[in-house]
């Protein structure tokens, strides 16, 4: 029981210098965030997907070469 404890003792000292190793953490920023990511919002937050448009038109709008049924982007681009 003694040697188990010591070797606890040992693993947690041990996990207590890797966390405060500076060079395992260098991804990191202060504050937990990637520096290399970017700080403005991405497309895909200001993207609002229409349940009633295809891939095509939903993606591409108007330029959309293609399209799926069931899709009204036609029919409301019309009115």
């Amino acid at each position: 029981m003694v040697v188990l404890r010591g070797e606890i003792a040992a693993l947690s000292k041990q996990v207590e210098r890797l966390s405060r190793d500076p060079s395992r953490n260098r991804s990191r920023t202060r504050y937990g965030k990637s520096p290399y990511r970017s700080k403005t919002p991405s497309r895909r937050e200001d993207y609002h997907y229409n349940d009633e448009f295809c891939y095509y038109h939903n993606r591409f709008g108007s330029k959309a070469k293609k399209c799926r049924e069931p899709c009204t982007f036609a029919k409301a681009s019309e009115n």
